[in-house]
């Protein structure tokens, strides 16, 4: 694919004078928009930034690029910050994912049940190595068991809130640990014997291909690189399982992930033309609004107590308006032309 074809085809020489130039400065491609699935992971950790995703997806009335939330069901607010998504999804201004949770913070099931899941503080104590670890190990067995008994829980929690859902479930999981085998298989189990249907389940994998045509492939970091690799390696058991049903998307957030805001609007546009000429919407993740530390899920586990407090995440709700913007400024030139 010619990038320089994607990112530079002809477009309007003067933006709407209500567009900043620096946005509009992008010569848009011809989809603008109308593929991508804007996602924020993450809502409902704290009632307030719950709040503000909200207000972040409302905060112009021209364009709401931010489509899709993924809702923690073991968060302490769960119920709440689903009662302030709860027209939102009802009026279909707004997609909602559970957000499958197996590292971070306090389960849903019973701690007696799920011992493997656990730590002494009684919240889950493993990390997606950690897992993926267990599930190749003498102790698979049971962890299997436990991770079915505790996203049953999780599915019944989300169910309670959202029942209508039961027939349109969308899933996708905290650190894509939905990717290890062993735990897709235990989601496969757990979401027929609550005779859920499934609209939409998550491939965390990205096709790197773009990033360098457009120069920017010595920006990912290493660790992200590293992580879509084990991910593209895990995610064929998924592939495999899900070939005969369309409900994937093509999707991008490993490669910047923690820092969205260096995506450019070029390369979005380009990989969502991509997405397009495979037939498939673009999922792009998001991670807005900075949680205060003392806030975080599980305060103490602070390889994500940190990531949830970092300043990146209030960078990215930023960069999400301006993606607004932008996607307004192509949809005024789409009209004029």
């Amino acid at each position: 694919m010619d990038a320089g074809r994607l990112a530079y085809r002809e477009g309007i020489s003067k933006p709407p004078s209500n567009c900043k130039a620096s946005v509009y400065s992008v010569n848009l491609p011809f989809i603008k928009g109308q593929k991508l699935i804007v996602h924020a992971d993450d809502f409902g950790i704290t009632l307030a930034q719950a709040q503000s995703l909200l207000a972040l997806s409302k905060a112009s009335d021209k364009s709401n690029p931010l489509s899709s939330v993924s809702i923690f069901a073991n968060s302490p607010v769960f119920y709440d910050s689903a009662k302030l998504l709860h027209s939102s999804v009802e009026n279909k201004t707004m997609k909602v994912s559970l957000h499958l949770n197996l590292v971070e913070g306090a389960p849903c099931a019973a701690p007696d049940k799920i011992p493997l899941l656990i730590g002494e503080r009684k919240t889950f104590c493993h990390s997606f190595i950690g897992l993926l670890q267990i599930s190749l190990g003498p102790r698979r067995s049971a962890l299997y068991q436990q991770i079915v008994q505790e996203f049953d829980a999780q599915i019944k929690t989300f169910l309670r809130v959202f029942p209508e859902q039961q027939h349109s479930l969308r899933i996708d999981s905290h650190q894509h640990t939905h990717m290890i085998p062993l735990v897709f298989d235990a989601l496969q189990e757990t979401i027929q014997t609550n005779n859920c249907t499934l609209e939409h389940v998550r491939i965390p994998v990205e096709d790197l291909t773009l990033y360098a045509q457009f120069g920017l492939k010595h920006m990912i970091p290493r660790q992200n690189r590293l992580k879509n690799s084990v991910l593209s390696c895990l995610s064929r058991h998924a592939k495999k399982q899900l070939s005969n049903r369309n409900i994937t998307s093509s999707f991008c957030g490993i490669a910047f992930s923690g820092s969205m805001y260096q995506m450019t609007p070029e390369l979005l546009f380009a990989l969502e033309e991509q997405a397009h000429q495979n037939h498939q919407e673009l999922e792009v993740l998001y991670h807005p609004i900075t949680v205060p530390l003392a806030s975080c899920l599980d305060p103490e586990n602070l390889p994500f107590a940190t990531a949830c407090a970092s300043n990146g995440r209030n960078k990215e709700a930023q960069s999400l308006l301006d993606i607004k913007e932008t996607l307004y400024c192509a949809t005024r030139s789409s009209t004029h032309r």
